[in-house]
């Protein structure tokens, strides 16, 4: 799957427990937190996935509405809700690791700063974009299902329209990628 083949070109495994932007620019931890993004989706269970997504959703929003309340930014790493809807899921703590928590002792902590405030509104719309998809979807597919009864099942040619589409998307996105880095140097 094209998802998959981008994700292997990102070693996400050894993503260190320290502030993911530390060391690159906000369009690099854009980039980033999309390609972790995908592949989380990519290699979870797609009916578990939307209960991740408006978690990590609402953290973000808690921490965005309330950034000088300390008790936003900590989680327990023995929290039964994270861990059933997010940590239990695989490249789940690489999601919350690139999002920017770092693993202290028995909690997951979020320091504050200016960037990480400017990069957690970019994370806030894209899991509401996200979310928005996911809903939009499932309500076309209802008034599909409700009017045929049948599952469409796109045709090969769809699916390698597709395939094409998301390539030339992806080769885009590297090459603006590209273009920004020598644009910093």
């Amino acid at each position: 799957m094209f998802i998959r083949s981008v994700a292997e070109h990102h070693s996400f495994e050894h993503l260190p427990e320290s502030k993911p932007y530390n060391k690159m620019s906000l369009v690099s931890a854009k980039k980033q937190f999309d390609d972790t993004v995908y592949l989380f989706v990519d290699s979870n269970d797609q009916s578990l996935v939307p209960g991740a997504v408006q978690l990590l959703l609402k953290i973000v929003e808690n921490i965005i509405s309330h950034p000088d309340d300390p008790k936003f930014r900590k989680i327990k790493t023995n929290s039964k809700l994270l861990n059933d809807k997010i940590l239990s899921l695989k490249n789940g703590e690489v999601l919350l690791f690139q999002t920017g928590f770092v693993k202290e002792n028995d909690e997951y902590v979020l320091h504050p700063d200016e960037f990480l405030y400017n990069y957690l509104i970019y994370i806030k719309q894209k899991l509401e974009k996200f979310i928005d998809k996911i809903n939009g979807l499932d309500k076309e597919s209802e008034k599909i299902s409700s009017s045929n009864d049948k599952p469409i099942i796109p045709d090969s040619q769809s699916i390698l329209a597709m395939q094409q589409i998301l390539q030339f998307i992806h080769q885009s996105s590297h090459e603006n990628t590209n273009l920004n880095s020598h644009e910093e140097k």
